[in-house]
């Protein structure tokens, strides 16, 4: 009410222990921070960590551990006093004269939450295909210049510390460079989570270059090489020696976020492709060679030829690895149905569609389509809901891949 006093009135926000999902918010003070950008986010992260069950991180000279070091690496923890480090993560002690070695705060956080689904393969074999524009240019959006995410192509999202994104991409022969930037505030370039490692590999899986510089948040591969097919991997890291005295940096344990692609590559010019337009490098990768007329055989009888084993994702050689739908199941009140199948990104990786008709003997011009743009899962299950279809008639569906 008008005249009372707020709890903590002179901080940048309070919240109470553990009351996530309770009907006591957390507040922040922005008037108290200077109406800072950066400083009302790490508030806002500090204060939600306390509903989440999380502590104070501090040290023997204090409850708020107030971070260490200069520059793009200079680090402190959430729960400490963050709003003037470049770089801020979720901790559990790894640094000198921690006093809260025994508080793991993703463990504690995943009694209430759970992490999110991985966006990008771990391996060559699940690897997302990077999107170049005009042959040579790779480009992506940021959420201040694509709030909506209009644009998700060549961005990427770190869910936990041993998690490995693998990017593919063709190119002609010459000098590439590729570079991937972590997200960070645009307001004081304060606040990121996350520093990369880039490692950059051949077809056959050898290692061409790795990047991982000691200051800085980026990483960037500039290296000359073959035509062919590369993948790039990216990973979190740490930097520094945090548990020495005097400390510096931080380990990989809270390095997780949102990073962005970026680079050049040299056009491939013509690519060989079969008439359907099945990459000779993709039907390499698989031992096939006899490319024009393999392209139109079921080498492994699963029912579908090579060219749209390509379109699917699905490995061309090996009949468990089928383009299907895996289920169908409704909500509980009947009121959507979940449509699951199977098909990766290796292969075309473009966006699958879904169609939906009451006759399963409709002409092509009798389905309804639902989407055109459902992203392919790395680890191959896509699911899409179809939303309060009209009650009292059968539906089916139609899973589509196209190049």
């Amino acid at each position: 009410m008008a005249g009372q006093t707020m709890p903590s009135g002179g901080g940048g926000g309070t919240a109470m222990i553990g009351g996530f999902g309770g009907q006591t918010p957390a507040l922040i003070y922005h008037n108290n921070l200077g109406n800072n950008e950066a400083y009302i986010a790490e508030a806002c992260s500090h204060e939600n960590g306390h509903t989440l069950a999380l502590n104070h991180d501090g040290s023997s000279a204090g409850s708020y551990y107030y971070g260490h070091g200069s520059g793009t690496t200079s680090w402190a923890p959430i729960m400490g006093v963050a709003y003037n480090r470049n770089i801020s993560q979720f901790s559990k002690g790894e640094y000198y004269d921690a006093n809260q070695t025994g508080e793991d705060d993703f463990a504690k956080i995943l009694n209430y939450l759970t992490y999110r689904t991985d966006d990008h393969g771990n391996t060559p074999a699940a690897a997302t295909l990077m999107v170049v524009t005009g042959g040579t240019n790779i480009t992506s959006t940021t959420p201040e210049s694509d709030p909506a995410n209009a644009n998700p192509q060549n961005k990427g999202i770190i869910e936990t510390a041993g998690d490995v994104d693998v990017w593919r991409f063709t190119t002609g022969a010459g000098s590439i460079a590729l570079t991937v930037d972590p997200w960070v505030s645009p307001a004081d370039s304060a606040g990121g989570n996350l520093d990369v490692r880039l490692e950059l590999y051949d077809a056959g899986g050898g290692l061409l270059a790795v990047a991982d510089p000691a200051d800085s948040l980026s990483a960037s591969v500039q290296v000359t090489v073959a035509a062919g097919p590369f993948f790039l991997h990216v990973k979190p890291v740490g930097a520094g020696t945090p548990m020495a005295n005097p400390p510096s940096g931080y380990t990989v344990y809270g390095s997780r976020g949102q990073y962005f692609l970026s680079g050049a590559i040299v056009s491939a010019g013509t690519v060989t492709n079969t008439t359907h337009g099945t990459p000779h490098v993709w039907m390499g990768r698989y031992g096939i060679t006899n490319f024009e007329a393999d392209d139109a055989r079921d080498l492994d009888g699963d029912g579908m030829e090579t060219w749209e084993e390509y379109l699917a994702g699905t490995d061309p050689t090996n009949r468990q690895s089928a383009f299907r739908i895996l289920g169908l199941s409704t909500s509980g009140n009947s009121a959507s149905n979940c449509i699951t199948w199977y098909g990766t990104t290796n292969g075309a990786g473009t966006p699958f569609g879904l169609m939906a008709s009451t006759n399963l003997s409709a002409p092509a011009g009798g389905w309804q389509v639902l989407t055109d743009r459902v992203v392919r899962a790395p680890d191959g299950t896509n699911r899409y809901w179809h939303v309060v279809p009209p009650a009292g008639v059968p539906w089916f569906y139609r899973v589509v891949a196209t190049n």
